[in-house]
């Protein structure tokens, strides 16, 4: 990390207290983590306690800072529920995983206080500070803002290369070689790698058109929305990443099916999808050559990259068994080995193989219902003949937006903070509605098996039984 790299990692908690200060606080939250996502460098360095204080660790300390000096009421009237179980057990899994693996408590303790700075802080901020429609569509217009306030960036690397990061922090954020895609430069900005990007726009693009198609903004930064969608959608694709124009495709594709085909049982089982993926390739009833075969009618020299990344897979998967409750913890650990002693793989790039590794079933199963709960909530309580509708349409778009961003997280490993506070959002929305929200409609039966929902006071205090 160079010294500039240094200095703005340092300065960055000041600048997001500063922002408490002359922002509403739900505003202050909100660009502290994306301008500290988008600008600030990767990488980062040691402090005792905290095992690599980079740009999601310095904007979660600002953060904390601001809401404790500033606004600290929410915060004070703020009670866990049954949804928030396994974003606890994910945060302190580490502790079990370093116990079982006699790596002492020091380690434990030490990994998760950095889960709890880049993972739980966004998603209970997000619980706290998100818990109406009104509260959900603030959030939409900052993100697709964001998304506008790079464009310039990321079109300045299509033309020129992916430079920026390097000329300003003194380092490429990864492989240059992987910036060649499709006849063209794949633009990284300061982001961790193109991919990320590219998913980012697709996002951006997602949530414009929905919000577009179902009129229910007309503007962003005074821009009308149908050139916002125009714009975004044009970027996505010349980031030059199949993984985000497939998922800007699904996104839109959602939208119709949400209007011709709104029904429960079909959204569930889109979710299920998910968690289905895992368990088939976990126990080998997909096979690698079956992926592959099938991405090869769609893109050939994407489909011999990825049989490559499905082997590496299948080490890690085969490693992850010996310590399969709490995983193989830290320290390098669930790199598999060959009987030499050497790797067998150079990794991994399946966020969810690396959760599996590292903390196993204990851990993938928290992490993936912490991030599911708040789509599942939705779909199960918001009346599918308002998904496309006005004011509830900004929820349903945002439950699309995490299902795609758990889609990516099958085969890449990206940090994107900004994710976890949209989830933790939408669990507030979903699970503990304000009074008077009309998102949440009668029980249906399946309802019935779940714990009573609570519903929050007017303006985010505590939470009574309704």
């Amino acid at each position: 990390m160079t010294p500039i790299g240094i200095a703005a990692l340092l300065v960055w908690p000041f600048v997001t207290i500063f922002m408490f200060v002359t922002l509403p606080a739900r505003r202050a939250l909100l660009w502290s983590y994306m301008l500290g996502w988008l600008f600030l460098p990767q990488g980062g360095f040691d402090f005792p306690g905290i095992p690599g204080f980079g740009k999601i660790e310095a904007t979660g300390i600002g953060a904390w800072i601001g809401i404790l000096l500033f606004d600290p009421r929410p915060l004070s009237r703020f009670r866990f529920g049954w949804a928030d179980i396994p974003l606890l057990v994910w945060t302190f899994c580490p502790i079990a995983t370093s116990m079982s693996n006699q790596l002492g408590i020091y380690d434990g303790c030490s990994a998760a206080f950095g889960k709890f700075l880049t993972f739980m802080t966004p998603v209970l901020f997000g619980r706290i500070y998100f818990t109406k429609l009104e509260d959900l569509q603030e959030l939409v217009k900052v993100f697709v803002m964001g998304a506008l306030l790079y464009l310039p960036f990321t079109w300045l690397e299509m033309r020129f290369s992916p430079q920026l990061h390097r000329i300003l922090y003194g380092f490429h954020q990864h492989s240059f070689a992987q910036t060649m895609r499709y006849g063209g430069y794949r633009p990284m900005v300061f982001l961790q790698h193109g991919l990320a990007l590219a998913s980012f726009m697709a996002s951006s693009t997602v949530l414009s058109y929905w919000l577009w198609r179902s009129r229910a903004l007309a503007r962003v930064a005074n821009i009308p929305i149908s050139a916002v969608v125009g714009v975004l959608a044009v970027t996505t694709v010349f980031c030059r990443s199949g993984n985000g124009v497939l998922e800007m495709l699904c996104g839109i594709l959602a939208y119709t099916l949400c209007r011709i085909f709104p029904f429960r049982l079909l959204a569930l089982a889109a979710l299920l999808v998910i968690p289905g993926y895992m368990l088939a390739r976990a126990t080998n009833a997909i096979t690698i050559q079956q992926i592959v075969d099938f991405v090869s009618l769609i893109d050939r020299e994407r489909a011999g990259s990825l049989h490559a990344r499905l082997r590496q897979e299948d080490h890690f998967v085969r490693h992850a068994t010996k310590r399969i409750v709490f995983g193989h913890g830290g320290w390098n650990r669930m790199f598999p080995l060959s009987e030499d002693g050497s790797r067998l793989t150079r990794g991994v790039d399946g966020n969810w193989i690396l959760v599996l590794s590292k903390h196993g079933v204990v851990g993938l199963l928290s992490w993936l219902f912490t991030l599911m709960i708040g789509p599942v909530l939705f779909f199960l309580r918001a009346s599918p003949q308002t998904w496309t509708r006005p004011p509830t349409v900004v929820a349903t778009a945002i439950s699309v937006l995490i299902v795609l961003f758990m889609f990516d997280n099958l085969v890449n490993a990206m940090s994107q903070p900004f994710y976890l506070l949209t989830a933790g959002a939408l669990i507030s929305t979903a699970y503990f509605p304000v009074a008077g929200t009309q998102v949440i409609q009668s029980a249906t039966s399946l309802q019935r098996l779940l714990p009573p929902r609570r519903r929050l006071v007017a303006g985010g205090g505590g939470s009574q039984t309704g």
